[in-house]
């Protein structure tokens, strides 16, 4: 095993509270010499190094002048090239007073040494952990920010000594331009320099003005003064990780307040949404969940979001962290960005700074696909709270099942599905380590969840499955979305919406189907049954029809070619409206109408139900369990369909069938009158409960560790 020398540089270290003694002890075990230069210290410093070094051989003190024969200060960078050249081994790990390693970082540092990658390295870099003011926030960039200057992310801290290699400027690295070197980001130091009082980092800036090879024109621009504080307010992030073990003592008596005993500790949630419902902005059902307060009074919140123009850090005790979207190439799917090493680093990396107790994944399956090389090293708790609106569930997403503890689905639709083409139990995990260590080839898990087949082609079945049906159903549970009563609630009488109708300049005497799909394929078929309504009655002038989702070029062109396009209408930008029109929509119209092939989380269904609307609508998915007696249901034609992921089987809606029961509800008034089925919806309040219920449930069934489970091979491939 190769042998690592350790060096330091100090000067008045307590009297610019420095935690130079938790330094030196954090990097002791893995040195076999640790050399600390004292620049003529008279604060005490110099003796307490000595104290150190009476207990162990492998610390050796040297005071080393800081101001030459002609009264110039010697720059920090030439006191730290002496300090190195003082080193007997080959490998040497360079600390700053003011940084400490993490305990349970130590083996992996160690492990690097052995790779048979190092050899042809110069040294590693790692990352850092900035705290700025107190041991519970940290200065924090996803990417590289004009700030950054300021707190660097990350500075080489492991290298072999070599003729060319040396520090510069003011000491923070050696010069990484003059060899190869690799930075590693499972590993972060803590660096505590700014949470030192104003008044020590003030006297060190004052009394050291030529030790660095810059002075910055204001110092103060280094201080965490108020006006500096909201220069950086974005970049603070709250930080619940550990802090090492020879800082608790000092951070007890120096920053961070005593935790009283009667004071319970929250939990930590990470929300990971699938994006497609962050863009669809009437789907973002996470604000009506936070506004009902139910989880947060037990549960510390961070949400995981993406950045799309509207970055709120901190909102209604809400911890938000964001994720840039880089410009999308042409053809290229939001699936396919997410692939990219870039997003992946930061999603790691986010979940690392947050450690949370269970992270909660909200959407559709094949998003979460994507975050598998993540999951796979993932120790802590995961649920998955999923849409389903398909008659197959495709075996390449058993994976994401096999990582959570729970799944939860929208409908008792999406219950029986996954029970039936699913293995939703997690791998067994290895005792004692809480990991659910590497994933088992696909063939494997296929074989574990009694799957025929590959998934493509016919229904995969489960005759060969030891886990019986019923099981697999009962570590499911049903959680629906909920809806907003006082806000979605029927329109107060007919002069109201009468005013209604005349700001959107509809006739008060039409009668108006609201379809809310994007999907093209269920857009061509409500408008070819439209205009088959219209063609088959000539009376059905006053038919009117509003597609509010996204519209694309192909549908666009479909409507400017149908003979009824003046009673057609659509949002020119669905996501600019505002909440009020957006409501207001449900208000004028007279049903909800889709053609989709399959419904996963019926948000807008009981949006319009709750607001009083008939609905007509596909007799497949999840449709039928929420309609209820609040509409007509179309008959459908079962289709399968090869998807990206395998077969998938959908039922499509009958033109010919959707068309008349359109002409009938025209012709017919009394089926026009207006549902109360709200008071049979659930509330989100009731979904917050629930939600709030799981989650106390799996952290007492499943303590397990919220951290990365690394070994030395997967430092390569991060």
């Amino acid at each position: 095993m190769n042998k690592v020398s350790s060096f330091m540089v100090v000067k008045n270290a307590i009297k610019y509270e420095y935690p130079f003694i938790e330094s030196i002890k954090s990097i002791f075990d893995f040195s076999d010499e640790i050399i600390i230069l004292d620049g003529y210290s008279n604060d005490g410093t110099y003796e307490k190094l000595k104290e150190l070094a009476e207990h162990s051989k492998k610390i050796i003190v040297k005071k080393v002048k800081t101001i030459d024969n002609k009264g110039n200060k010697i720059r920090l960078d030439s006191l730290l090239n002496e300090a190195m050249n003082l080193c007997k081994n080959e490998w040497c790990f360079y600390l700053h007073p003011d940084e400490v390693i993490l305990e349970t970082r130590i083996p992996y540092i160690k492990a690097l040494l052995d790779l048979p990658i190092a050899e042809g390295l110069n040294g590693f870099s790692f990352k850092f952990f900035n705290f700025f003011e107190n041991s519970e926030q940290i200065l924090w960039y996803p990417v590289t920010t004009k700030n950054e200057i300021y707190f660097y992310q990350n500075a080489i801290r492991l290298f072999k000594k070599r003729e060319k290699i040396e520090f510069f400027g003011n000491g923070w690295e050696i010069n990484r331009y003059k060899g190869k070197f690799m930075l590693i980001n499972p590993i972060y130091i803590h660096h505590y320099h700014f949470m030192r009082s104003y008044t020590a980092i003030s006297k060190e800036f004052l009394d050291q003005p030529g030790l660095c090879h810059f002075v910055p024109k204001r110092y103060e621009a280094f201080v965490f003064n108020e006006k500096n504080k909201r220069i950086f307010v974005n970049d603070i992030k709250p930080f619940n990780g550990p802090h090492p073990k020879f800082m608790k003592k000092k951070l007890k008596s120096v920053s961070t307040p005593a935790i009283d005993k009667d004071d319970k500790i929250q939990p930590k949630i990470l929300f990971i949404m699938d994006p497609y419902y962050q863009i669809q902005e009437f789907i973002d059902f996470l604000p009506d969940i936070y506004n009902t307060g139910i989880i947060q009074k037990e549960w510390q919140i961070h949400e995981l979001r993406w950045e799309l123009g509207k970055s709120l850090i901190y909102q209604n005790g809400i911890n938000k962290h964001y994720i840039p979207l880089a410009p999308a190439k042409e053809d290229e799917t939001f699936t396919d960005r997410l692939k990219k090493n870039f997003y992946s680093k930061i999603i790691r990396e986010t979940i690392e700074l947050i450690r949370p107790d269970v992270i909660l994944f909200i959407g559709r399956i094949p998003f979460f696909v994507t975050l598998l090389p993540i999951l796979n090293k993932w120790k802590g708790n995961i649920i998955g709270w999923f849409e389903v609106d398909q008659e197959n569930i495709p075996s390449d997403w058993v994976q994401i099942f096999n990582h959570c503890q729970q799944a939860l689905v929208f409908s008792e639709f999406g219950k029986n599905n996954l029970s039936f083409n699913s293995y939703p139990s997690p791998i067994p995990l290895p005792q004692g380590e809480g990991s659910r260590g590497v994933m088992p080839p696909q063939g494997e898990i296929n074989k574990k969840a009694g799957l025929q087949g590959e998934g493509v082609g016919k229904r995969q079945t489960r005759e060969g499955s030891n886990m019986p049906a019923q099981e697999r159903k009962e570590r499911m549970k049903v959680i629906p979305v909920g809806v907003d009563n006082t806000l979605f609630s029927p329109v107060k009488d007919a002069k109201t919406k009468k005013e209604f109708r005349t700001k959107w300049k509809i006739p008060t005497d039409a009668t108006l189907f609201l379809c809310t799909d994007s999907n093209e394929k269920s857009l061509f078929i409500i408008l070819s049954a439209y205009e088959k309504m219209c063609n088959q009655s000539k009376d059905a002038r006053k038919a009117y029809l509003y597609l509010h989702g996204y519209i694309s070029l192909a549908i666009k062109t479909f409507i400017l070619d149908n003979p009824h396009k003046d009673r057609i209408l659509w949002s020119l930008d669905y996501n600019a409206f505002s909440f009020k029109d957006y409501i207001s929509l449900y208000h004028i119209s007279d049903a909800f109408i889709s053609a989709s092939y399959g419904e996963g989380t019926g948000i807008y269904l009981k949006q319009a139900i709750s607001c009083g609307l008939p609905c007509i609508l596909p007799d497949n998915s999840l449709f039928k369990e929420v309609v209820k007696n609040d509409g007509i249901l179309i008959p459908t034609v079962s289709n399968p369909e090869q998807s990206p992921y395998g077969v998938v089987f959908y039922k499509i809606p009958d033109i010919d069938e959707m068309s008349k029961i359109m002409l009938e509800f025209y012709h017919n008034p009394d089926k026009r009158i207006r549902v109360s089925g709200a008071k049979n919806l659930q509330t989100w309040d009731s979904t917050s409960k629930a939600i709030l219920e799981q989650l106390n449930n799996i952290i007492e069934q499943n303590p397990l560790v919220a951290q990365f489970d690394y070994n030395e091979l997967d430092f390569i491939k991060l």
